[in-house]
């Protein structure tokens, strides 16, 4: 029996000296974001209820879902009662009206009664003080005459009582007309008050016809502002009263996106920087917005201290709707020109970072750069750039896409895995590493270790 050793033919290996390798410089803007999740809110919500002081029945109430324009009603109470009462104050409005009609004309007469008895008892008093002035000057004269012997004794004592009687009738005239004054004064007062709580009576009743006829146009709950019904609590012919919460009306022209920033971050967080969202409900759609608010007290959550930023996002299409999830992006820096770069390809030292750049005159320089992010395998940098046409990358730094050292978002994926075209090892079209088509090292059309043709 013969053996035959087969042998497998070893492939012949070449050790390549890799040399450096070049990237155009290409500066484009680039921002620094802090990223979290939230919760979309209404920025504007309202509990309706009746007008202060109402109460009764419902008539009509909108519907979830309704939208609405500033000034539409919402809902409104049964009329009935309200217009019964209305009628009610009406009828004793129109009561104590004639009341005072009928007391004023009455006063009228008293007061012209009281004139007429003012007037007589003056002019009894009158007569009484000329007739009193007369006798006494009777009295006089016969007193003058008695002395000289021409009167009697009998006719100076009449003229005597004469005297004394016109005196005593002009002092009662007097007191008769004091009285008389006091007692006019005293109805008049009297008449005064009544005539007053009668026109208090009038004013009253016409302040229960105004408030009835407020009542009757109060029946209606209109939007105060446009939106949209989000919650509904009664239905017609439920007993509600002002302290009843009809429905929230919310105003979605905007809405507020409650963002959970880590207490490592929020300190970057400011009121007015930009931000955008995305939504799993609503795939491919970034939407806009300015942060509004920043908590300035942390929450625990899962026993990690989460402060909310408050993100205003317009909604004039009104595809965002409140409770739905979001992913919020909000730029904390900007920069007008950035390079990104693999982030092998700097160099730390006591001094900062800095990378090698190729001149317009073909040498090569140090220049110094400023990291302002870092993501995967590459670093965003900003420096100055004067004169510099290529990055220098170091021998065996894997460079991954279109050979294009870029800023912003458009930079291109340099020593990331899964990019398209890929070589050493990081993956090719359509995978990562390990495993994916388009090339890989060190097997042909598969990634390492995996794929057609790779090594085992």
């Amino acid at each position: 029996m013969a053996y035959v050793l087969l042998t497998r033919p070893t492939a012949a290996t070449t050790t390549a000296v890799q040399s450096p390798q070049t990237l155009p410089i290409v500066l484009r803007p680039h921002a620094v974001t802090v990223a979290g999740p939230g919760t979309l809110e209404a920025s504007t919500s309202l509990n309706l209820t009746v007008a202060a002081g109402l109460s009764g029945r419902i008539a009509a109430i909108a519907s979830v879902g309704d939208r609405v324009s500033a000034g539409d009603q919402l809902a409104s109470l049964d009329p009935t009662a309200f217009e019964r009462s209305l009628k009610l104050a009406q009828f004793d409005l129109e009561r104590v009206q004639a009341q005072l009609r009928s007391l004023e004309s009455s006063q009228a007469q008293a007061q012209a009664s009281a004139a007429q008895q003012r007037a007589s008892a003056e002019a009894t008093l009158a007569t009484a003080q000329r007739t009193a002035e007369t006798k006494a000057e009777d009295l006089a004269l016969v007193q003058n005459l008695r002395g000289l012997g021409a009167e009697s004794d009998e006719a100076l004592r009449n003229a005597q009582v004469a005297n004394t009687d016109a005196s005593q009738a002009a002092a009662t005239a007097a007191s008769d007309l004091e009285a008389l004054k006091n007692t006019l004064a005293l109805q008049a007062a009297a008449r005064q008050n009544d005539l007053t709580n009668s026109q208090l009576s009038v004013a009253q009743a016409d302040l229960d016809v105004e408030e009835a006829e407020a009542d009757l146009a109060s029946l209606t709950v209109s939007a105060p502002f446009g939106g949209v019904v989000s919650q509904v609590n009664v239905v017609v012919g439920t007993g509600v009263n002002d302290a009843t919460n009809l429905l929230t009306l919310i105003d979605d022209s905007s809405l507020s996106l409650i963002v959970q920033i880590d207490e490592t971050q929020v300190g970057t967080v400011k009121k007015g920087q930009s931000a955008t969202a995305t939504l799993d409900a609503l795939p491919g759609q970034v939407f806009s917005g300015t942060v509004t608010s920043v908590s300035p007290v942390a929450r625990l959550e899962s026993n990690i201290a989460i402060f909310d930023v408050v993100i205003t996002l317009p909604n004039p299409d009104l595809l965002l709707r409140p409770g739905m999830t979001a992913e919020a992006e909000i730029a904390v820096k900007e920069v007008a020109e950035s390079l990104t770069v693999p982030s092998q390809a700097l160099v730390t030292g006591p001094r900062g970072s800095s990378i090698t750049v190729m001149t317009e005159g073909g040498t090569t320089e140090s220049r110094p750069v400023e990291v302002i992010e870092t993501v995967g395998f590459q670093s965003v940098v900003t420096g100055d750039f004067t004169g510099a046409t290529q990055v220098v990358i170091p021998s065996g730094v894997a460079v991954v896409g279109q050979g294009q050292a870029t800023g912003g978002q458009g930079a291109t994926q340099l020593g990331l895995p899964g990019a398209a075209g890929g070589n050493f090892g990081f993956g090719g079209a359509g995978g990562g590493f390990p495993g994916g088509g388009g090339g890989g090292f060190p097997g042909g059309g598969g990634g390492f270790p995996g794929g057609g043709g790779g090594q085992r």
